[in-house]
């Protein structure tokens, strides 16, 4: 059985899925294996929004939640 351990959550941002645009954000995540290797990747995290179909309206949308992070 595999463990994720998060070690990091960036701020949001969009971000783009076989769905569409979103807003959302990734973390940097440890896994350990069963047989005790361990592997550091990005993922998805969380999602914020609907999806949507650009990258404009999920920016449009990020500047209306978060206006800090334009």
């Amino acid at each position: 059985m595999e463990k994720d351990k998060v070690l990091e959550v960036y701020p949001l941002e969009p971000l783009k899925s076989n769905a569409g645009w979103y807003v959302g954000s990734v973390a940097l995540v440890e896994i350990t294996y069963d047989d005790g290797e361990t592997e550091t990747m990005v993922q998805p995290y969380e999602r914020q929004s609907h999806y949507m179909d650009t990258r404009e309206q999920a920016e449009r949308y990020l500047s209306v939640i978060d206006p800090g992070e334009e």
